[in-house]
């Protein structure tokens, strides 16, 4: 076994996305000594189980942070959307995504 590291690309939840999600004070305990680097890596089904805990986790903070949204695009645009995106090897929608993000940022 070896110590548990975060991905270069993750950071430590903030306290105030620790009570939105709600967690009971054994999960807010983990957490602290995944944060404090107090666990082992796990391996086997137990790793197996981790692993689909923390992509569950993962996807309670996504849709927390993040809003769906429906819409429709000219056809002839989308095409040309899509050939952005892939020159710069994006799916489009993270492309449109990007791109708006942009322009808010901007104004």
């Amino acid at each position: 076994m070896s110590k548990f590291k975060f991905p270069e690309n993750s950071r430590p939840l903030t306290e105030e996305e620790k009570n939105k999600f709600n967690l009971s004070s054994e999960e807010r305990g983990d957490i602290e000594a995944l944060e404090n680097g107090d666990y082992n890596i796990a391996t086997g089904s137990e790793a197996d189980k981790l692993k689909a805990a923390f992509k569950a986790a993962g996807q309670k903070i996504r849709e927390a942070r993040t809003a769906s949204v429906t819409i429709r695009f000219d056809k002839n645009d989308l095409e040309k959307i899509k050939v952005k995106a892939d020159q710069i090897g994006l799916k489009y929608q993270t492309y449109i995504k990007m791109k708006m993000h942009q322009d808010v940022l901007e104004n």
